[in-house]
């Protein structure tokens, strides 16, 4: 697991999916010492990483799930027949109900965000005829016959009847985000758990003749396996190389994670090019949030004032200031389509030509629009029923169809 593609991208990046690897694993681990009959107590172990895992992210819920469906079809059932599995259970809800209600009181925004990815709406997003080969390259291609030695075993072998929950939890978790549209690194959480049960047949193959060969073979493959994996996933090779290579076609996040200055700079060139009295009050609209993001990193270097998107969770941050009459707002991520239904003209694209990420080297540019209010309205902001469009003369909807450039024919 240490040389896996997904293990080395989501440990460089450490945001909220590598705390969901490591709560998934322990689950898994504290599940497997249950299943062989250790102190039942160990399910208030159970329920307090479920619960302070799912705060961190609502993906883990459906692994106790899949487990108990597996108790349920191979068991061994006993080990829910204890107080301390109904105490587990108790704490981990008690502790997820506090964003269970925020999400209640909030329109349940988990769920439109999950609508969102199941259409295709996030960058990572990946078509379910997909789902299947991205499956192979998750861990490495070279080590796929490990784990499905280990699927195969966890169904099986005679020395894992009390672990077969863990194979059907698989089975019924690929079927789930199949269906449901996820994305193929939904199911890393469960790979070290098949590749542990894959390894005991790795080294009884190691051991028998020849094993020098052998070992060196294995070392082999998994020095490949990690040269392999770090050139895609890990910021090894210049930024330019992402134009004449694969890696930003494979790895869409660490294409994200370069040309942010110089989109910064393409924006506060369009800014410092307005007039005086307008720039003073300028609005910077963006449609993704990594775009503010950027913006507040860099732009005060820059002299530029903080940016607004309705992009996912960045809307909490607030509307924009109210812009006084003939204002300007530079938008940056919105098409002219959009901004034209509520702006009273729109000037652009200004900018061209300046990579927002490092996989826009090839095709897509950085630019900036000028959205100009001309009717003397104040822009005021409100948030409702996530309409994908932003309402600049009475009302700003906080809600954006994010797109990676502008789009403007």
């Amino acid at each position: 697991m240490a040389v896996s593609a997904a293990l080395l991208l989501i440990g460089h990046l450490f945001g909220t999916t590598m705390i969901d690897l490591f709560c998934w694993v322990a689950v898994c681990w504290i599940a497997a010492r249950l299943l062989r009959g250790c102190d039942p107590r160990w399910w208030l172990a159970l329920g307090a990483v479920l619960g302070i895992g799912m705060l961190n992210k609502s993906l883990l819920a459906v692994l106790p799930i899949a487990l108990l469906v597996g108790v349920g079809i191979a068991g061994p059932r006993s080990v829910l027949t204890n107080r301390w599995f109904v105490i587990a259970v108790v704490m981990a809800v008690l502790m997820v109900t506090p964003n269970l209600l925020w999400q209640n009181a909030n329109g349940w925004p988990q769920v439109t965000l999950s609508r969102a990815i199941a259409a295709g709406e996030s960058g990572s997003s990946q078509p379910r005829w997909l789902f299947l080969p991205y499956q192979l390259v998750l861990i490495s291609p070279i080590l796929v016959p490990v784990w499905v030695i280990g699927l195969g075993r966890l169904f099986t072998a005679t020395a894992l009847v009390r672990f077969r929950c863990f194979g059907w939890a698989y089975a019924v978790l690929f079927l789930a985000f199949l269906a449901a549209a996820g994305k193929p690194y939904y199911l890393v959480g469960l790979y070290p758990v098949l590749l542990a049960a894959g390894a005991p047949v790795v080294v009884a193959w190691l051991r028998r003749r020849a094993p020098a060969t052998r070992r060196i073979t294995v070392i082999g493959a998994l020095a490949l396996s990690l040269i392999i994996n770090a050139t895609l996933m890990l910021p090894l090779l210049p930024v330019q190389a992402m134009a004449v290579s694969p890696i930003a076609d494979v790895n869409y996040d660490g294409g994200e994670t370069a040309g942010w200055p110089e989109f910064v700079w393409t924006v506060a060139g369009v800014v410092n090019n307005l007039p005086a009295g307008e720039r003073d009050t300028v609005v910077l609209l963006t449609g993704n949030y990594g775009e503010p993001g950027a913006i507040d990193l860099f732009g005060p270097a820059a002299g530029l004032p903080p940016a607004y998107s309705g992009h996912n969770a960045f809307a909490l941050w607030g509307p924009p200031p109210d812009v006084p009459g003939h204002g300007v707002v530079v938008a940056v991520g919105l098409t002219r389509q959009v901004l034209a239904q509520y702006f009273d003209s729109v000037t652009g694209p200004i900018g061209v030509g300046v990579p927002r990420a490092a996989h826009a080297l090839v095709t897509n540019v950085a630019t900036a629009v000028q959205v100009r209010v001309t009717n003397g309205s104040p822009l005021a902001g409100s948030h409702i029923d996530h309409a994908p469009f932003y309402a600049g003369i009475k009302r700003v909807v906080w809600w954006l169809w994010g797109t990676s450039h502008i789009d403007i024919a």
